[in-house]
């Protein structure tokens, strides 16, 4: 009766939060195939105005609580969407142990982490987000707790404080790690002395499942990503499914060695009981590994080209993959390989094939970290800060931008279409055709001429759009000639949210202020009569367009430069 008097008040303060937010409606799958999602550790990503570093408090064997807060990702948002990015997966949000500073050591399960900013500016965030067309995805345990303080009782925690909630004690338990284990074993022993949870155990399950509803029910996060899913049994993640989560795009983290079968099970179950439909999808661990091994290690594109294969044959649905280079728990690209282009390569890879996009906060700014994990999660404000004019930002964004043109052209049926995955014969150029765009990827410093098939008619021109002196190429450049006439026969030019390098990248007229109300940047095409010829050109060649045309054999010449990849979208094409 405690605990469940307990329960009522902390979700009444919670609730009382939700009336701020409202009633939302979550993001299924196939809204997320149309997102692209910049992921941030709440507590490393952004300092509030005002508040303070405080990374060397604490005394914390693995990294101190640094300051960031849910205030701070607000005020950050322009930096995101500046990218182009809608939408934000958020670290963990429950009240952690003292050292928790990454979200994932719950301490009290129905409270909001007050270092984070607690619940208000959690509520806050959400109605921010939303304004600004950026979906919100929340990261959740249900496997464990944080680790315990003593060795055969959880005094700490709440509402698990019972021996009975839990597979053993700190004093006497397996571990999740062990090589050759079970998967019941893997579901019942401890991962890095974290109290793991009895899921089988009814008042476990019942106060988890009530958890992510009463979440649900007052924020409204658009999206979930589960961690550790491997080690949780897959009646649960089916409970979770058919209940709170109905509807709700939710992903899983399966990092553990076992086979893409397996992997592929937690999307689509066909054991333990359990068949059909489980997770929405899983974080794709198999193309991370497939695309550091190729483009960060020096690896085989043809081995990149087969691992693509083998997913794409193996899981129901691969195109609600999440997919990433990099993330909080792997060394960041660029400390395994400075070499930025490969990066972008990988970058390519993510974004253009099928499947939903992750980026991690920081390497737009160069941020390499360390081995650590502490150092995987360095504060941005101190590697970087939020510079928006740094050239892997700038990149970022056209790639951002390409990617939403290449979207528009696609339907339901056709999004999770790739075709002409081709490897040069050279073994130096990796290309593909997802609808209007052309990707083009290649090897660490490869510079020259390649061939590269297409499933484009004859005659299509094709415009280069990650090159900066390029990217406004892709439509004629009437749609230009009149930006800087007056405000009549104006015409919106894409969506809400649309930023400046998806608004020019695609050949639209970009203006800071919109004429009528008169504060918001406004993207559009004019009818307005030609204004005056531009100013003539500068001494010397004419800047190369950067546009290619397909041949009768249906391939394209293109040029590929010191490693860089490019993204060719069909001319004329609009978003």
């Amino acid at each position: 009766p405690h605990q469940n008097s307990q329960h009522r008040t902390q979700m009444q303060i919670v609730g009382v939060v939700g009336l701020i937010v409202g009633v939302a409606t979550a993001l299924d799958t196939n809204g997320w195939k149309q997102r692209s999602i910049y992921q941030v550790l709440t507590d490393r990503f952004a300092l509030a105005s005002g508040d303070t570093d405080t990374c060397s408090q604490g005394g914390c064997p693995y990294g101190n609580f640094c300051g960031g807060t849910f205030k701070g990702i607000e005020q950050q948002l322009p930096y995101i969407t500046g990218m182009g990015f809608d939408a934000v997966w958020i670290s963990p949000v429950v009240d952690n142990v003292a050292c928790g500073y990454h979200g994932y050591w719950a301490q009290k399960q129905f409270e909001i982490e007050a270092q984070f900013g607690g619940p208000q500016q959690l509520a806050d965030l959400m109605v921010a987000a939303k304004q600004a067309g950026v979906a919100v995805m929340l990261d959740i345990v249900v496997n464990h707790m944080g680790p315990p303080s003593q060795q055969n009782s959880y005094p700490e925690f709440s509402p698990f404080n019972s021996t009975d909630h839990y597979h053993g004690t700190l004093a006497s338990h397996c571990s999740a790690t062990t090589s050759g284990i079970s998967q019941q074993q893997r579901e019942e022993c401890w991962l890095a002395n974290l109290g793991d949870l009895k899921q089988e155990d009814p008042f476990v399950t019942d106060q988890l499942l009530k958890w992510a509803a009463g979440l649900q029910r007052t924020y409204g996060f658009d999206g979930i990503r589960i961690d550790t899913v491997p080690y949780v049994p897959k009646s649960f993640f089916k409970a979770l499914k058919d209940g709170p989560l109905q509807g709700t795009y939710a992903v899983g983290e399966c990092l553990v060695p076992i086979s893409l079968q397996a992997i592929a099970g937690y999307q689509w179950s066909s054991d333990e009981g359990v068949t059909g439909p489980l997770l929405d999808g899983v974080l794709n661990y198999p193309l991370f590994q497939a695309m550091r091994n190729c483009f960060q290690q020096g690896g085989s594109l043809q081995d990149l080209r087969n691992a693509w294969l083998q997913i794409n044959s193996t899981f129901h649905d691969p195109g609600a993959l999440g997919n990433f280079a990099e993330n909080h728990d792997q060394p960041r690209w660029l400390l395994g390989n400075s070499d930025v282009t490969t990066y972008q390569n990988a970058l390519v890879m993510t974004f253009m094939s099928p499947g939903v996009p992750i980026a991690y906060y920081g390497t737009e700014q160069g941020m390499a970290g360390g081995q650590s994990d502490n150092d995987k999660r360095q504060p941005l404000w101190e590697h970087g800060g939020y510079n928006t004019q740094a050239p892997l930002y700038q990149w970022t964004a056209r790639l951002v931008a390409a990617r939403k043109m290449m979207l528009k052209s696609l339907s339901a049926v056709s999004i999770d279409v790739l075709s002409a995955l081709q490897v040069t014969p050279d073994g130096n150029v990796l290309g593909f055709v997802r609808g209007n765009a052309l990707a083009v990827m290649c090897k660490r410093g490869y510079s020259g001429s390649a061939t590269v098939a297409t499933s484009f008619r004859s005659g299509t021109q094709l415009c280069a759009a990650l090159a900066p002196s390029t990217a406004g190429t892709l439509l004629s450049a009437s749609s230009h000639a009149s930006c800087n006439n007056g405000t009549s026969n104006r015409q919106d030019c894409g969506h809400s949210g649309t930023q400046q390098p998806e608004c020019e990248a695609a050949g639209c007229c970009w203006s800071p202020v919109q004429p009528n109300p008169g504060s918001v940047p406004w993207c559009f095409h004019s009818s307005n009569p030609p204004g005056p010829p531009p100013p003539p050109a500068p001494p010397g060649p004419p800047p190369s367009s950067k546009c290619v045309s397909v041949g009768q054999d249906g391939s394209v010449q293109v040029q590929i430069n010191a490693g860089l990849p490019e993204v060719y979208i069909v001319k004329g094409s609009h978003f």
